[in-house]
């Protein structure tokens, strides 16, 4: 076994004076030996492993995540982003949809609830003493059902000092290698030289302004459609797409668009309606002559992802990389119809959200209802159902979070928010 240096000092607890790190600890650490324990189980048969190979490949993932998921044959090749992926968003509704019902199961969830909290804006400090009790209590558990093989360091320090790490320094992502992983490439661009690198980047990463440099950062490639040109620098990022501003606050809007009158002519009668009756709302009466309207398929949110609008006749598969779900500021939940931007006579253009409200609806939560027990576990994945002929027109600027969604369960359509910032 290694030892740190520091070890010797009397003074250094390496549990208490280190931080846990999202990436190696919990991603590639204990919640990959988690679901490595339930993948070679009995329990996990042939016909488990189709269907929930068969729903993660169909979940429509948000493209902030560049990876697209992978079968469950090649888990031992994942990556920590896609372990990430698999334990915080989609392994919980693919185990759910294969039928594993068992202890395993159980535990995988309560393990994933604790992360989806702590990672999540909604994890208060009142929250500590309640969730600190329930890791010790998670952590008996797993020592009755795996033995004490299962106990290592890695396991200990997580369910016994996250949140001691999270009091005393911040949030996990704050602490994770994955923001470090993603300047890399930054770095690597900069460097011209072989001889002093690091004054070299550092240099120029002082001359850069703090804008532009997160700019460049969020314009990662992306296996998406139309999007691919966002893959180069700030300057293509403007080539390529319209700015619209508000109070500093930035949304780029993809493409040239389609006029309001083209775009109502593929609408049906109802939506028609619906729309002008939105924008009437907004607008007032008297808007058309007076307003320049025209549709888009795509933007890029203040938030640094993609948005795109449903489009008549789109199926699930053919979209499972398609942002087409979003949460606004208020929490509500929307699907993306169309992605509008108005010209009004001496006023700066504006870009709306125009979308179908989701309502939320009560369930047991993947039959976890009693296993996770406490409310604040059961408020990631929520239940929900398109209300047919409610319409939200919003500024672009309400949007907050791009969602997942998960259309092929028994229970119905279930949604999940992703937190940002994410691995990439």
């Amino acid at each position: 076994m290694r030892h740190a240096v520091m070890e010797p000092l009397e003074y250094f607890s390496p549990f208490r004076q280190t931080c846990v790190d999202l990436q190696h600890q919990i991603c590639i650490g204990t919640g990959k030996e988690l679901f490595y324990e339930i993948i070679h189980s009995d329990e996990f048969g042939k016909d488990e492993k189709k269907s929930f190979n068969d729903f993660i490949v169909k979940c429509q993932l948000s493209t902030i995540f560049q990876r697209a998921p992978r079968p469950i044959e090649e888990f031992n090749k994942y990556k920590a982003n896609e372990m990430y992926t698999l334990i915080n968003l989609t392994g919980v509704p693919a185990l759910n949809k294969a039928g594993i019902k068992g202890k395993r199961f159980e535990l995988i969830a309560r393990f994933a609830a604790f992360i989806q909290l702590v990672v999540s804006p909604n994890y208060t400090i009142a929250m500590e003493e309640t969730v600190s009790r329930d890791l010790l209590e998670f952590a008996e558990d797993c020592h009755e059902f795996y033995g004490t093989g299962f106990m290592t360091y890695n396991f200990h320090q997580i369910t016994n000092h996250l949140l001691d790490g999270i009091y005393e320094i911040g949030p996990l992502h704050i602490t994770s290698c994955f923001v470090s992983e993603s300047f890399m490439g930054i770095a690597k661009r900069m460097q011209k030289q072989f001889f002093k690198v690091f004054m070299e980047i550092t240099g120029k990463l002082a001359l850069f302004d703090c804008a532009d440099l997160m700019e460049e950062f969020i314009t990662k490639p992306s296996p998406s459609d139309d999007v691919q040109e966002l893959r180069f620098s700030r300057r293509e990022l403007h080539k390529n797409c319209r700015t619209i501003e508000e109070n500093g606050r930035k949304t780029y809007v993809l493409g040239t668009g389609t006029d309001l009158l083209e775009y109502l002519l593929e609408c049906s009668n109802v939506e028609q309606t619906l729309l002008k009756d939105a924008i009437s709302a907004e607008f007032g009466e008297a808007w058309e002559g007076r307003l320049e309207i025209t549709v888009h398929k795509s933007a890029i949110s203040q938030y640094d992802f993609r948005m795109d609008r449903r489009r008549p006749g789109d199926v699930p598969e053919e979209k499972k990389r398609s942002n087409c779900c979003v949460q606004l500021a208020n929490g509500e939940a929307i699907i993306i119809l169309s992605i509008i931007c108005v010209n009004e006579p001496n006023q700066q253009e504006k870009a709306f959200i125009y979308g179908k409200r989701l309502k939320g609806k009560k369930w047991n939560y993947f039959d976890l209802d009693k296993v996770l027990k406490r409310d604040i576990y059961k408020n990631f994945y929520r239940l929900v159902d398109e209300e047919p002929c409610v319409r939200i027109l919003t500024n672009a600027f309400n949007v907050q979070l791009p969602v997942v969604m998960f259309p092929d369960l028994e229970c119905g359509t279930v949604i999940a928010p992703v937190f940002l910032p994410v691995p990439s």
